[in-house]
């Protein structure tokens, strides 16, 4: 009965181990957007902060980096 467990166990487990592989080696390119459909979001998304709100623009020129997201989902 131990046995017959035993191997279920190791059964099961090389079956989330494949599954797993297959995930990690399939990738989700079919989920990423390309380069420049992010280059061209995050300036929408600049563009349109910059308008709504000049005070942004300034601190944008003073800043040593900025970190868009350009699609907000809430």
């Amino acid at each position: 009965m131990k046995s017959t467990k035993k191997n279920s166990f190791r059964l099961g487990a090389w079956k989330l181990a494949l599954a797993l592989a297959a995930l990690v080696l399939s990738g989700n390119s079919a989920l990423a957007a390309s380069a420049a459909e992010i280059d061209r979001d995050v300036t929408t998304a600049l563009q349109t902060l910059y308008a709504n709100t000049p005070a942004a623009k300034d601190l944008g020129n003073q800043a040593k980096g900025i970190l868009v997201f350009p699609e907000y989902r809430g």
